[in-house]
Order: structure tokens, then C-alpha cells, then sequence
């Protein structure tokens, strides 16, 4: 394919999308069950760790004092229980950390359907954490995309993501430097970069335009949106908005 052609076939997929976060819905974790074993349950104690179990295994209380943030809770399902269970940072980044309760819901997780996946999702406390977080990527499935096509099936790296504007309105301390950050992820390397950041303004609806000079993540990476505050006031007119392309 020329490289004309392979330009019309990028513009021709290319989809324009927003996507939201607000007050606890920043979504840190997904987890999948990939056994065949019948009863598969979550169960989330956010003071102390996750447990996830089913008919023939148990990972036993995966604790937050060892696994202290959400990379290296991610890295132990993945590799020690990977057999049994599959896990997915969406909205958060490796270095966010799991402990002081800061993960929702402290209960028993029902799994819910979304991309063919029956997905346990597990959400960060927005005042414990005191931010809150979107990620840009292909897709925010963990083994299969948002159009239930396996991953394996779809060559790495095929896609790219660019973000076009940022929204966002959250109840802080006071206006702060650093406060709205960009990250780009590489998956191959497992690394976070920050590529830019802003000053947050308290508690006013704010749009930072990107039209006309989006940033855009390398083929196969994604981009993390992370709105952060010494101290972020719960409150139902918090959210972080991301308007983006995937292509």
C-alpha cells in the first residue's frame, strides 16, 4: 500500500471520541477471569488488599503494603496468577499508589459486560487519592478491544491515539502549577513519560483547546490525562473530560 493509500485507510477508521471521568469513576483496574473454573469472585478490602478467587484457586489477599501501587499489582495477576486471572491499569498510572483505601469498592466486585469481556472494574476514591485520571488508547479492554476482537488477532501497534482537548472543572486547594499533566505509556517498555503539563484552575469549568496542535502518542502507545491536588473536595460538579482520536 502507498503511503497516499495508507493515509486514506488511517483517516477512513479514524474515530473522534470524548471520554469522561468524574468523582470515583476514574478507573484504575480491570480484571478478567481466563479460567475455566466455575465461580470467579472479586473481592476488594481497600484498607488491606484484593483477593481473587475461583472453584480451584485463590491468589489469597493480594496485600497493599507489598504491592503498593497499581504497576506492581497489576505485574503479580498477570504473572503469578495469570493462568486464572488477567489485569489492565485504564485510568491511572503505574507509580498510583493502592494504599490509605484509596480503591472502591470496598466490597464484594459484580463483574460487568462490556467488549465481550466480563469485566471486574475497580475505581479510585477521588478525595483519598486526591486526583483523577483518563486514559487515551486503542481500546480500554484488557484481552479483547471495545469491539470484542481478540488483541492477539489485531497487529501490535497498528493503531495510534491523539488528543484534541481537554476539559476538566474539580474542587482543589488553590490554582497549582503541575497540576494537569499529560503522560505517554510505551506497553513494550512498561514506561510512563510526562510530555506536558498545566496550572489548574479551583472549581471553574475550564477547556483547553488542542484542534489545531493535538498531541499525539507514538503508534501502540497510549496517553494519560492526570488532574492532581493536595487536596480535591468531593463534589457531584468534579469531572476530567478527554476529547480525542483513535486511528
Amino acid at each position: 500500500m502507498s503511503s497516499l493509500e495508507s493515509l486514506q485507510a488511517r483517516g477512513y477508521e479514524a474515530r473522534t471520541m470524548s471520554g469522561i471521568a468524574t468523582d470515583d469513576k476514574s478507573l484504575a483496574i480491570e480484571i478478567v477471569h481466563v479460567a475455566t473454573a466455575a465461580s470467579p469472585v472479586v473481592t476488594l478490602a481497600s484498607a488491606t488488599g484484593i483477593t481473587l478467587a475461583d472453584a480451584a484457586t485463590t491468589t489469597g489477599s493480594l496485600a497493599f503494603s507489598t504491592y503498593t501501587n497499581l504497576g506492581k499489582l497489576v505485574d503479580v495477576i498477570n504473572s503469578d496468577h495469570g493462568l486464572s486471572w488477567k489485569a489492565r491499569i485504564i485510568d491511572g498510572l503505574r507509580a498510583t499508589s493502592t494504599a490509605s483505601s484509596v480503591l472502591l469498592p470496598d466490597s464484594v466486585i459484580t463483574a460487568t459486560t462490556r467488549g465481550g469481556e466480563s469485566i471486574y472494574e475497580v475505581f479510585m476514591d477521588t478525595t483519598v487519592n486526591d486526583s483523577m485520571f483518563y486514559r487515551v488508547s486503542a481500546d480500554r479492554g484488557v484481552l479483547r478491544d471495545d469491539d470484542a476482537a481478540l488483541k492477539t488477532e489485531i497487529p501490535g501497534g497498528s493503531h495510534r491515539v491523539k488528543i484534541n482537548g481537554i476539559k476538566y472543572r474539580a474542587s482543589i486547594s488553590a490554582a497549582t502549577a503541575n497540576g494537569l499533566r499529560l503522560y505517554e505509556y510505551d506497553p513494550v517498555g512498561n514506561v510512563e513519560t510526562q510530555l506536558y503539563q498545566w496550572t489548574t484552575v479551583d472549581n471553574v469549568a475550564t477547556t483547553i483547546d488542542l484542534t489545531d496542535s493535538p498531541f499525539e502518542a507514538a503508534y501502540g502507545n497510549d496517553l494519560v490525562v492526570m488532574l492532581v491536588d493536595s487536596a480535591i473536595t468531593g463534589a457531584t460538579t468534579n469531572f476530567l473530560q478527554v476529547d480525542y482520536t483513535r486511528e
